[in-house]
């Protein structure tokens, strides 16, 4: 039997790892359910190897950090359950009489490489000026290295292989056709301001240190760089202009997670904490022989980037694919702050202490937007609110100096502020769909404002900060009306709770119309028979056609059309103050409103049009048609088998 170890009370191993990083590092390591099978043999090893070595001199953490890599090893090759005492003296003996030296040298080299870093950027040997630590001094590892020694914490919280050469080699580019000729786009900042210098040469320091940006040899893709302001603050985020090798880049998609998936992790009245990780990008690493495609020249001082850079196409995707990690791990086995940390440290990241919400809060701000889980609610935060304002007031001086002429890029911004805020905002989409009608031939050019669009701008301007549609829900609320629709070519079918029946003819304006265009009428026409059941409820739209569900979901559609339509449905909704939540249903469910979209009345008839105006001219004026429908009315006022809307009918058969 394998003996077990309670190493979590025991106050002499504590201490000792407090000493020794890689003692910690374990011990962490160990915590983590994936590897539960390695508890005993690295737990026994760690208690053995404290007794016997001096972990508090440079050579005895050296060794002890070689052993434990040793065993680590030797388990993750295919250890069959709990590792016994006899196994795991018989792996110390191997270690001591074939790996020792060759895992020493290894560590020598890794040190010896570390130590002279600082060399490299300032000169040639430890006595250049500004150079290195000093001897016996060892310099402080960079991020992707003390986050590449916790390779073994990684696989314990679930990292795949793809991650874990991420952090071993880098990440590399795919090209398109084949790689860049070389180019150079010329030096960066040459007319930046004094405080600007300052603010970069600090910078430059910093990703050195980091390991974020390493100094070039020679010119080989020199791109450009520049520098946007932070908001409210007095520093810059240096963009890099990756514009010419991003064209040779294969871009890898992925899908970010966004504040909807809190809908399923949160419920009312939970507690949260927000935090941000520092240098988050500089944690992985570009493979050294794709480096010099990441070169810029900042006043005559060549770089290249050693880790995902601001401006690749391809850095979105390789961050979020190694963040998934840490988020999959946070929210399915680590739910406290204490442990939150413990995860942070365990992986070699950190966490920026200057912003987040680090204290437990119900109303946490992320990106503009204001977390509020007591209340149940997305809202925009003032500030957000008020640079859209800004904005908007802005392009409107300006359109109105230029007689609606508006510079592309101050366009686009403001459309991506406002999108930003979506996820606060229900009509958000249904105001920006006209200004991204707006065709764009490229960022120096110039767009004309429709009619439409400035309304547009005008109603961003006009939202206050306690508007009705400044907050959506983050969970849905109970419905309290159902609606089934359903559309033909020639006719409507709505149903309200699967009590009351509404149905109409299309009118000759709309008959000639496509069956997309069709099939949204009936939504409208059903909510106007229905108001007065309707006002001040939410009401859960059943309908088969996935496009339509579709466009109810964003209220937004491609088809200018379209979106004049359901401007004229939200107007409708907006002013009843009902709520609409659109859900596909297949057509076989949808029975009654299909039946009443495709019947037809083959009784339905009407009196020849010239005999009518013969018996109107011989006795008197009709005011009424009898056993009439939308379509064989002749009369303003008719009596139908079944209520529209279309035509002011009414229904004779109860």
């Amino acid at each position: 039997m394998p003996q077990m170890y309670d190493l979590y009370n025991d106050k002499t191993f504590d201490a000792l790892s407090e000493r020794t990083n890689s003692l910690m590092r374990y011990k962490q390591l160990v915590l983590a359910p994936a590897l539960s099978y390695m508890h005993d043999a690295i737990a026994y090893f760690k208690l053995r190897a404290s007794m016997e070595s001096d972990a508090t001199t440079h050579g005895g953490a050296e060794a002890l950090r070689a052993k434990l890599a040793f065993i680590e090893e030797k388990v993750y090759a295919g250890s069959d359950g709990l590792v016994t005492d006899s196994v795991l003296t018989k792996w110390l003996k191997e270690f001591d009489t074939t790996k020792a030296k060759a895992v020493m040298q290894t560590h020598a080299k890794a040190n010896a490489k570390g130590s002279t870093f600082r060399d490299r950027q300032g000169g040639k040997g430890k006595g250049a000026a500004g150079g290195g630590a000093g001897k016996g001094e060892r310099k402080e590892p960079t991020l992707q290295e003390r986050v590449r020694s916790r390779r073994g914490a990684w696989r314990a919280v679930g990292a795949n292989s793809e991650v874990m050469q991420r952090f071993s080699k880098g990440a590399k580019m795919r090209w398109v056709d084949k790689a860049p000729l070389p180019f150079n786009h010329g030096v960066s900042l040459a007319d930046a301001t004094a405080p600007q210098l300052e603010w970069m040469a600090a910078e430059t320091e910093r990703c050195l240190k980091t390991g974020a940006w390493v100094q070039a040899r020679r010119r080989r893709h020199v791109s450009r760089v520049f520098l946007v302001p932070k908001p409210g603050t007095d520093k810059w985020r240096l963009v890099m202009d990756f514009c010419w090798l991003n064209a040779h880049c294969v871009k890898s998609r992925c899908k970010m997670e966004t504040l909807k998936k809190l809908r399923r992790l949160a419920k009312p009245n939970d507690w949260c904490i927000s935090f941000d990780l520092q240098d988050s990008y500089h944690v992985v690493g570009i493979d050294p022989a794709y480096q010099e495609y990441m070169q810029f020249d900042v006043r005559e001082e060549l770089f290249q980037c050693g880790a995902l850079p601001f401006g690749w196409n391809n850095s979105p995707r390789i961050f979020v694919k190694v963040m998934k990690v840490l988020v999959e791990c946070r929210f399915e086995a680590l739910r406290a702050r204490k442990l939150t940390s413990r995860v942070l440290v365990r992986l070699g990241l950190r966490r920026n202490e200057k912003k987040g919400q680090w204290e437990l809060t119900q109303l946490v701000e992320h990106l503009g937007l204001g977390v509020d889980l007591k209340a149940g609610q997305f809202r925009v935060t003032p500030a957000r609110l008020q640079k859209i304002h800004r904005q908007a007031k802005a392009l409107l001086s300006e359109a109105l100096r230029q007689r609606r002429w508006l510079q592309a890029r101050k366009l686009a911004a403001f459309k991506g502020l406002c999108q930003s805020v979506y996820l606060a905002v229900p009509p958000a989409r249904l105001y920006l769909r006209e200004l991204h009608f707006q065709g764009i031939q490229g960022w120096g050019a110039k767009v004309k404002l429709t009619r439409q669009a400035w309304s547009d701008i005008e109603w961003w301007l006009r939202m206050p900060a306690q508007s009705r549609w400044n907050g959506r829900k983050i969970w849905r609320s109970p419905t309290r009306a159902k609606v089934h629709t359903d559309a033909s070519l020639f006719a409507w079918g709505g149903v309200l709770s699967m009590k009351h029946a509404a149905r109409g003819f299309w009118s000759d304006e709309l008959w000639h119309l496509h069956i997309t265009h069709l099939e949204l009428e009936p939504v409208y026409n059903t909510v106007q028979f229905f108001l007065r059941e309707l006002t001040g409820k939410v009401v859960r739209l059943y309908y088969n056609n996935q496009a339509v569900v579709a466009m109810l979901s964003h209220f937004t559609s491609r088809n200018p059309e379209l979106m004049r339509r359901m401007r004229r449905l939200w107007i409708l909704l907006d002013l009843n103050d009902i709520e609409l939540q659109a859900r596909y249903i297949r057509s076989e469910a949808n029975e009654w409103a299909d039946r009443f979209s495709w019947d037809k009345d083959l009784d339905d008839w009407c009196l020849n049009r010239r005999w009518l105006w013969w018996a109107e001219r011989e006795w008197h004026r009709h005011t009424v048609d009898r056993f009439a429908s939308e379509l064989s009315a002749q009369l303003p006022r008719y009596y139908s088998t079944h209520t529209g809307t279309t035509r002011g009918g009414v229904r004779h058969f109860y």
